[in-house]
């Protein structure tokens, strides 16, 4: 996708062998899903107030 978004020439030619890469796509995509989840639950985290916590 980075290739076809980049507005260049593209040589098909090149990627023939993309599913020889697709293992470390895939953990891109995971890593970046992973980054963004983290740091969504760390933003929460930052906002708690420790007054608001309940004792039980």
């Amino acid at each position: 996708m980075e290739v076809i978004s980049s507005m260049t020439t593209v040589s098909w030619a090149d990627h023939k062998k993309w599913e020889d890469d697709m293992p470390w796509f895939r953990a891109e995509i995971v890593a970046d899903i992973l980054k963004t989840f983290s740091s969504s639950i760390s933003e929460r985290i930052a906002k708690l107030d420790p007054s608001d916590a309940e004792l039980t």
